[in-house]
């Protein structure tokens, strides 16, 4: 049986991309040791990790377009509602990850615990480098009820251009010029208020989803060519601004905030938004439950990654690096699917007997 649109009343696109998003973001975070080991991998290597990460950069401005354009839609459900149904799901697991991080941390550096470190460490989002995301994640759950508010009228009145105009600002002020500006200064700086800036991502995956949809519609083969063209570009970047004397990467061409990687990010969800999705019931089905566990992938992927490294006792740097990067990127990969669906399923467990 094939399946088009939904499974088990779910999009199967928007599943179809977290995995995708999901895994990037998991080979990114591995092949970043070799990315950033410019002088012990070699010219030659390097170049192939340098290809293999410049396609998979769009991922995390991704999520954020995914949350946009799934959140803000429903526009009758309460505040507390949505507080109760979506910020818990977000900030729980987000304060538990911290806690084990930064415990983990303190004993492999100091020996000891420090209850007021784990607290600053949750409050400043630094329990470990991945959580970050967190910080603009959960300033936009708890801005939703307002973003919603705000679109209703605007959609009410029939002013779609203040969104548009409010789309081309950002774009110009918060992706375009920083990213000219850096291409000169090589400084690597980014403008703007982190949270402000990923909330272009937020709006701009709704507005996709829903004004542009129509108007883009058949035109996926375009969405295929600016993608291959942004990847073509993040290579030649990632390369020129590679200091091969100090083997140092300036890794601004791959942050989520430059045109190259905002072009990749708007590519794929668009193209994810007007392709329609065929696989078996069973494919999708998996599509499904890797999907829903997506969150918990990203928030334990580090430690699997620390597991593989220290517990299974693989050193990443010896041996075929080709053989030996891609066996590393696959058993942490599948590791981390594993345990972050077990870690969902435990998580729905308890939340619908608390909630």
């Amino acid at each position: 049986m094939n399946i088009t649109k939904e499974i088990k009343g779910r999009n199967l696109n928007i599943d179809m991309l977290r995995v995708i998003c999901s895994i990037a973001i998991v080979v990114m975070h591995v092949i970043d040791f070799y990315v950033l080991s410019y002088n012990e991998v070699g010219e030659v290597f390097w170049t192939f990790i340098n290809i293999l990460e410049s396609f998979i950069r769009f991922a995390l401005p991704i999520f954020f377009m995914i949350s946009g354009a799934l959140l803000i839609k429903n526009f009758k459900e309460s505040a507390m509602t949505f507080y109760k149904k979506r910020l818990v799901k977000i900030v729980v697991p987000y304060i538990l990850s911290s806690i084990v991080y930064s415990i983990g941390n303190q004993i492999l550096k100091t020996g000891g615990i420090a209850l007021e470190t784990v607290v600053r460490d949750i409050i400043e989002f630094e329990a470990h480098y991945h959580l970050w995301f967190f910080r603009p994640l959960i300033i936009m759950y708890i801005l939703v009820p307002v973003i919603r508010k705000i679109i209703s009228y605007i959609e009410t009145n029939n002013k779609i251009y203040i969104i548009n105009w409010y789309l081309a600002i950002w774009t110009v002020l918060g992706i375009i010029i920083p990213t000219i500006v850096n291409i000169y200064n090589r400084t690597g700086i980014i403008y703007g208020i982190e949270s402000i800036n990923y909330m272009g991502y937020f709006i701009l995956g709704y507005a996709i989803s829903n004004y542009y949809k129509d108007l883009l519609k058949n035109k996926e083969k375009l969405f295929v060519f600016t993608y291959v063209i942004a990847v073509i570009a993040t290579i030649i970047a990632n390369n020129f601004y590679l200091n091969r004397v100090i083997g140092v990467f300036n890794n601004y061409f791959i942050h989520p905030m430059t045109f190259n990687i905002y072009i990749q990010a708007v590519s794929i969800f668009t193209y994810f938004n007007l392709k329609t999705i065929r696989l078996s019931e069973k494919v999708m089905t998996v599509v499904q439950v890797v999907g829903v566990s997506s969150i918990y992938i990203y928030i334990l992927h580090p430690l699997l990654i620390l597991i593989v490294r220290d517990v299974f006792n693989i050193d990443f740097f010896t041996g075929n690096l080709y053989f030996k990067s891609i066996l590393v990127t696959l058993v942490v990969c599948i590791l981390t699917v594993i345990a972050s669906i077990i870690s969902a399923k435990v998580f729905n467990f308890f939340t619908k007997k608390l909630i």
